[in-house]
């Protein structure tokens, strides 16, 4: 029965790190994506 509940203590954390994980690149892809958009409809000279 310990042995379980470590198992599904690690899942709620790796759970948890991956969370972290997928926002965190979320908002770099957004991020990423604004300044290339900028980019493309700023007119070049």
């Amino acid at each position: 029965m310990n042995g379980s509940r470590v198992r599904g203590g690690e899942g709620g954390f790796i759970t948890f790190y991956f969370i972290i994980f997928y926002t965190i690149s979320f908002f770099i892809y957004k991020k990423k994506y604004e300044s290339y958009k900028s980019t493309l409809t700023t007119p070049h000279p």
